[in-house]
């Protein structure tokens, strides 16, 4: 995808970020997990961190805009029907201890 400075608003310091083909989803994956893990509890934390696994395996999207209602109701379907994420949390939970 080819970026303008018009489209970055003329940050040349944007353009050049957006240009590098990064993948924000793990950059927005790894800056919301460390927020949460400053401000939350621990099994909250672990929580979220194992769902953002399994999403990041799932779907090779690599920009947040790609990223459709459609796709997060199929993962909570996954996530429902093929994963226990409870059972995974309360394993996880007992081995901390």
């Amino acid at each position: 995808m080819a970026f303008s400075a018009m489209d970055t608003g003329g940050d040349t310091a944007l353009l050049h970020f957006a240009a590098m083909e990064v993948n924000l989803t793990k950059v927005a994956v790894h800056d919301f997990l460390e927020e949460v893990q400053l401000t939350k509890q621990d099994k909250t934390w672990r929580g979220y961190k194992i769902a953002l696994k399994y999403f990041q395996e799932l779907w090779d999207k690599t920009h947040l805009e790609n990223i459709q209602r459609i796709d997060l109701l199929r993962f909570s379907a996954f996530l429902r029907d093929k994963k226990s994420l409870r059972h995974e949390l309360s394993t996880t939970s007992s081995r901390a201890c």
